[in-house]
């Protein structure tokens, strides 16, 4: 007789999953076979994409709330006993603006959003990826605005993918060895980041417009970074980069971190005994890489 057991699926969470690069890695996780929880705090959208693929559960969440991620995830595992993939990738743009023209409240909803959401996704989420203690991967969607400035007008944006580039860095050190973390750098993609704002809670400020909104027609596809995110974040690559023009901005601030700590400072200066890694590892009687 045949077997009629159906073959378990790998289950895969993916946050701000309604448009853009969380939609596009939707429908490449379902090519790959996955059943995909996809979230997203606007309903309507969410809905719109998702009620009619069987393999995806649409899930209603706002990741600036930490009680409804934790919710999300205890409700996750409930329903599907494992978790093999998280995507922390919800994230919004405020309008371009001089720095000392910039609203503060532009900014907090900023990092509300793509600091602390991910920061809330992933103390939820990566608690029982380490507890299951199967393979698994968590991946942060930042920018390249994570490894470098590319464009003045974005100082709230630009900072807060630099914070996820530590919070990354953190992560995959603390990290048990079946739990990758990877984050992922593309430069500009075509969709409708720049109208964020038209979707900003209440609770931020309401709806607003930018002048600059639409789509991004010079960016590359997401479904292309989609694709190129999920076979590097299978691989556990830390950085996965997706624009080849990033490069010259990496090597233009590596460059010039290097030169002005070469001119500033030396091997005898002193400073050996105060070397925060060393001190870090003896202290823990590690030197986990």
């Amino acid at each position: 007789m045949a077997d009629k057991a159906e073959t378990k699926r790998n289950v895969a969470v993916v946050t701000g999953a309604a448009g853009g690069i969380g939609r596009a890695l939707v429908a490449e996780l379902l090519q790959a076979q996955y059943t995909v929880v996809a979230v997203d705090a606007h309903a309507e959208a969410l809905q719109a994409a998702w009620a009619a693929e069987p393999r995806v559960q649409a899930v209603n969440c706002d990741v600036t709330d930490p009680s409804a991620v934790e919710a999300l995830a205890a409700g996750v595992w409930e329903t599907h006993k494992q978790v093999d993939a998280v995507f922390c990738n919800a994230g919004v743009m405020p309008p371009l603006a001089p720095f000392f023209d910039s609203r503060v409240d532009d900014a907090r909803w900023v990092f509300e959003v793509n600091v602390f959401g991910v920061w809330h996704t992933a103390q939820a989420f990566g608690r029982r990826l380490v507890a299951q203690t199967s393979q698994s991967m968590l991946v942060i969607t930042g920018s390249e605005h994570s490894v470098s400035a590319p464009m003045p007008l974005g100082a709230a944006y630009t900072a807060s993918k630099h914070a996820l580039l530590g919070l990354a860095d953190v992560l995959r050190m603390e990290m048990p060895d079946q739990v990758s973390v990877s984050l992922l750098c593309p430069g500009m993609v075509n969709t409708a980041l720049g109208n964020s704002i038209e979707r900003r809670p209440t609770a931020f400020g309401g709806a607003g417009s930018n002048p600059m909104g639409g789509s991004i027609p010079k960016g590359l596809a997401p479904e292309r970074i989609a694709a190129h995110c999920l076979t590097e974040a299978q691989k556990g690559t830390p950085y996965i980069f997706t624009h080849h023009s990033v490069h010259d901005l990496v090597r233009e601030r590596t460059e010039q971190l290097l030169a002005e700590l070469a001119r500033q400072t030396h091997a005898e200066d002193g400073s050996a005994h105060s070397d925060t890694r060393k001190l870090f590892q003896d202290w823990m009687g590690t030197t986990k890489d």
